[in-house]
């Protein structure tokens, strides 16, 4: 660290960095410029305006496993407010910068661009542009001048000159800033990163003052308010989002007061802003909600609508507050809620690039696929509490939506950015648990966007308990747990036949059959120009009941048929004889009897195979064509309530 006397006062101005060409002197508010050991006096600076950063001079945090102190500050005024480039000095030397402004925290690097960058007159938003090898989109312009410095900074900026800054994003996280302060301009990279994760220590609680030797001066006249009544009507009021709230619209007169001074200026008053929101809001103003750890209150609620062939559809969207992480919303369409942060990254398009101006195809995101829900622009119809914008009555906004139930994506376009969030669907239980409320909410009507289809769930289970029946069933088929072994229990093997002679019925030997099944006949014959019948019974040597079974077999010009297979239910295991005839003839209306005189010769061999436990695919089909309705059912309960979202989209 290099000590330098202020040229002004003589109190001793610090340079931490040797990377810092100039500080601020914390007791008189100069500006001086170190060259060497020696610094000169450049003059006063204006004093730090209050934004409600919980930052300040002296804070410490981790990036990327390194410490960094912040030594300087530069605050820029821009059309709705302040930002503030904090500069950051490393444990390892380095020199960085961390961009701050409601609740988002850009931690970057000045870097030099591998080729030149685009002019300012060629960048809009939604062009994209190749940074270190990375596509990046233009998501944020903004035109800024120089606020304020405090603590040591590397360099300085004009106070009469107005640039302009656009920001950049990418779908892998990373982010940049082209800044036009400078020909040619400078480039920064880096990344967006919570509160938490940059684990700072040192930091101003909400409504602190300043700690003692920080370096920031507190103005005389900040304007800062707390309580107040309205000017209109006289309600009392309190301010709580602190300094970064820009307007609070009195729920009781509709009027619009100026917060950012202590004038309190009405800026505009809309006499039905109450009538509009009555009944509309199911949470109160400054109820606290947990989300993610982290205490946010509700400080100001927007009614919007959108009109489709001259039927307006509102809905209401409550403005939450942190003072450490800044802003979220929860929305409520026709009591559907989805809770919605900023992105700090950009979907791509199937293709993997980062969306730029987004249409009506479908969008990925963590892996996943987003669909055009609709595409429509918002009109706010009414308003109530405080926002860090001076909201108005009849503004308008141009909105993007896309759904993954229960996530949907959303990009608001407007002239000085496109801002892209992501939602999560969330129950009335949900809702109520966040919030502490104990009063029921009103019953939600149709399908929300980004409403869980209850029916996925139970569809898929369905269908996983079919396939694991079906399974199940197919497997103890196959290995003869149901159906048996499917083992060879007799055979007659060859068998001969002649017509010639009388044919007396044949006995087999006593035989086994063990095991659970059917028994299964297998007859077969080849016979010539002649049909043959073989009867067969199967006779239980001990409880003498006979199982019986028979087959046609034949072979004409016209028709052949040389095996068929009879299965016979019931028969337990025991010792069986098998006793069997057979019978043949020709087409011939006259009968043919054996051994007669004048019978044409005819010759044939035949057998009979007994198989034990055959598997029967018919019962099989028989348990799916039983089964497969019941998914199907769920499938369509499923398909209904896809049906009844996509009918409020731009595809219904």
């Amino acid at each position: 660290m290099i000590q330098a006397n202020c040229p002004n006062c003589g109190d001793t101005v610090p340079f931490h960095s040797e990377f810092s060409t100039h500080a601020v002197c914390a007791s008189c508010d100069s500006l001086v410029v170190r060259q060497g050991a020696n610094v000169e006096l450049l003059g006063k600076v204006a004093e730090i305006q209050q934004d409600g950063s919980p930052l300040q001079l002296g804070v410490q945090g981790q990036y990327q496993g390194r410490t960094f102190q912040i030594v300087g500050r530069i605050q820029l005024a821009y059309q709705d407010g302040f930002w503030n480039e904090w500069h950051l000095y490393y444990s390892n030397g380095e020199s960085g910068w961390l961009g701050e402004a409601m609740g988002e925290y850009f931690i970057n690097f000045a870097k030099e661009p591998s080729q030149p960058l685009p002019t300012q007159h060629q960048l809009g938003l939604g062009d994209k542009v190749d940074l270190d090898g990375e596509a990046f989109v233009v998501s944020g312009v903004t035109l800024n001048r120089l606020s304020a410095y405090e603590g040591e900074i590397p360099f300085v900026v004009d106070p009469n000159q107005q640039f302009t800054a656009f920001d950049l994003r990418s779908a892998s996280g990373r982010a940049a800033t082209i800044d036009f302060a400078d020909n040619p301009p400078t480039l920064y990279l880096g990344e967006y990163k919570t509160f938490q994760e940059l684990q700072f220590t040192g930091t101003r609680q909400e409504g602190e003052p300043p700690a003692p030797g920080s370096g920031v001066r507190v103005p005389a006249q900040s304007g800062e308010v707390d309580k107040f009544n309205c000017p209109t009507c006289g309600a009392p009021h309190s301010v709580e989002g602190g300094v970064r709230s820009k307007t609070l619209v009195c729920e009781y007169c509709g009027s619009a007061v100026d917060i950012s001074n202590s004038s309190l200026n009405v800026i505009w008053q809309e006499e039905k802003i109450r009538t509009e929101l009555q009944g509309g809001s199911e949470i109160p103003l400054k109820t606290v909600g947990q989300i993610v750890g982290l205490d946010y209150k509700v400080i100001g609620y927007v009614k919007k609508s959108v009109t489709y062939q001259g039927i307006k559809y509102p809905w209401i969207e409550y403005l939450l507050y942190n003072h450490t992480n800044g802003y979220r919303w929860l929305v409520d369409a026709d009591g559907h809620y989805t809770l919605m942060e900023t992105l700090p990254d950009l979907p791509t398009n199937s293709m993997g690039v980062p969306v730029g101006r987004p249409g009506s195809q479908s969008v990925r995101y963590e892996g996943k696929e987003f669909k055009h829900f609709q595409s429509s622009t918002a009109v706010v119809e009414a308003v109530a509490g405080e926002f860090y914008w001076r909201v108005k009555v009849g503004e308008q906004a141009t909105n993007f939506d896309y759904v993954c139930p229960p996530e949907t994506l959303s990009m608001e376009a407007s002239q000085q950015s496109f801002v892209w969030s992501k939602g999560v669907y969330k129950t009335h239980d949900e809702i109520r648990a966040i919030f502490g409320l104990q009063k029921p909410l009103k019953a939600a009507v149709g399908v929300g966007p980004a409403q869980p289809n209850p029916h996925t769930d139970e569809n898929k289970v369905c269908w996983r308990v079919f396939n694991l029946v079906a399974l199940v069933g197919l497997v103890l088929l196959v290995t003869g747990v149901l159906s048996g072994s499917g083992k060879k229990v007799f055979e007659t093997k060859g068998e001969s036949y002649t017509n010639t002679k009388p044919y007396p019925p044949k006995t087999s030997k006593p035989f086994k059959i063990s095991g659970h099944g059917n028994v299964a006949f297998d007859f077969m014959a080849r016979p010539k120009d002649r049909w043959a019948f073989i009867k067969a019974n199967l006779k239980n040597t001990e409880t003498k009941k006979v199982y019986s079974a028979g087959a046609t077999l034949e072979q004409f010009y016209d028709k052949r048929k040389y095996t068929d297979t009879v299965r016979v239910g019931g028969v337990p295991p025991g010792t069986y004889t098998l006793t069997w005839e057979v019978a043949s003839g020709t087409k011939s209306k006259t009968a043919e009897k054996p051994g007669a005189p004048g019978v044409k010769a005819a010759n044939f061999v035949y057998s009979i195979t007994l198989y034990r436990g055959v598997r029967v695919w018919g019962w099989y089909m028989l348990m799916i064509v039983f089964l497969l309705p019941i998914p199907f059912l769920v499938m369509a309960r499923r398909s209904r309530f896809e049906t009844r979202r996509w009918s409020n989209s731009d595809y219904g």
